[in-house]
């Protein structure tokens, strides 16, 4: 049953950077520090858990002022007796380029582990991993976390299909995404204008795609992720955002040397 409790949380990166910068859209920023978003992970009518992304804080890594941003994901309830879930993923994202520099994962699901940390050299395109291994990738890729907020600096099109680069795993994978249609949804936070994108993804643990998935992305700024729906062998799986904690955008410029130095 790996990967089932919350299919949908970090696959919002689905929405590709390469097509929106190819038509000149310049990247609005519309999180920033203090920013936590809230989910409610449902297995049909049943709450099988939480799902918390939030944007720690700014710290400096080789220099560069960098977004610390921290997902979580627990099982709730009756849900752990069978299937205990307790995932954490980081990425640290730099403030001016918005592509990681470092990333860290370590999941939890029932009886899987995972754990994975990998240190960007974007200069040389390759990324170091813990056992010391060096795997070269495409300009621009992002990790599983960081895409999903680089996405939400971006214009999405009406419809058609996109593409983002991704590593993991020691791996490199182009993510294409359609863009299916425009639809207004109801969630706990609020009502919201959304782009519904359909992603194919293949990669392994938390984010392994085992069937259809669906993401409702809010139109305006901060393009927040307003639900995950994800279809599984027995039943479907829906993520609802619940609560929203709005950030602050950062205020030192690259360089400035404020913020912790990592």
């Amino acid at each position: 049953m790996k990967t089932y409790l919350a299919p949908a949380l970090l696959v919002l990166c689905l929405a590709g950077a390469g097509s929106a910068r190819a038509g000149g859209d310049a990247p609005i920023v519309g999180f920033g520090v203090g920013e936590v978003l809230t989910f409610a992970v449902k297995w049909g009518p049943v709450r099988a858990g939480t799902a918390v992304m939030a944007v720690k804080e700014i710290v400096y890594l080789d220099g560069r002022p960098c977004y610390h941003i921290v997902s979580e994901v627990r099982s709730n309830g009756v849900f752990t007796l069978f299937y205990p879930v307790e995932d954490r993923v980081e990425t640290w994202i730099d403030v001016e380029r918005l592509v990681p520099l470092k990333h860290e994962k370590h999941l939890r699901e029932g009886t899987y582990s995972q754990d994975e940390t990998m240190i960007f050299d974007h200069s040389a395109g390759r990324v170091l991993y813990a056992d010391g291994e060096w795997v070269d990738f495409e300009p621009g890729t992002q990790d599983i976390l960081s895409a999903l907020y680089y996405v939400r600096t971006l214009k999405l099109p009406q419809k058609g299909s996109i593409f983002i680069e991704n590593q993991t795993n020691k791996k490199n994978f182009r993510i294409e995404v359609k863009v299916l249609r425009e639809e207004n949804l109801k969630t706990p936070s609020g009502r919201y204008v959304c782009s519904v994108i359909e992603p194919f993804l293949k990669t392994t643990g938390l984010f392994k795609q085992e069937g259809s998935l669906w993401v409702w992305l809010a139109e305006g700024p901060g393009r927040l992720p307003v639900q995950m729906k994800s279809k599984i062998k027995v039943g479907s799986i829906t993520a609802i955002l619940e609560s929203v904690t709005p950030g602050r955008p950062a205020v030192d410029p690259p360089g400035a040397g404020g913020g912790e130095e990592m």
